[in-house]
């Protein structure tokens, strides 16, 4: 394979969701990893409403690191998860 395309990622970045960033980062990883094993090089190409978005920056540059820095950094300030717990109650009747 030498050629992925990754259609609307704004639809996964944009789900009412505090893990979506994440979700999407690893989605682009993953795909990122699939072209060029072989002896023709890879190409990856991204459709999206929001490139300059740090999900998708940190996936272009294969930047793990810097990527779960940020994304720790905005839920430490809105205190989600790792940094606090979340309980979901559904009542139906």
């Amino acid at each position: 394979m030498t050629l992925v395309g990754v259609i609307g990622i704004d639809t996964s970045l944009n789900l009412p969701d505090f893990r979506s960033p994440e979700l999407s980062f690893q989605l682009l990883t993953q795909v990122s990893g699939r072209p060029g094993r072989g002896k023709i090089p890879g190409e990856v190409i991204v459709q999206t409403y929001q490139p300059q978005h740090y999900a998708i920056e940190h996936a272009k540059s294969h930047d793990y690191m810097s990527f779960y820095r940020q994304e720790m950094s905005y839920r430490e300030q809105l205190y989600y998860p790792p940094f606090s717990s979340l309980i979901n109650l559904i009542l139906d009747s």
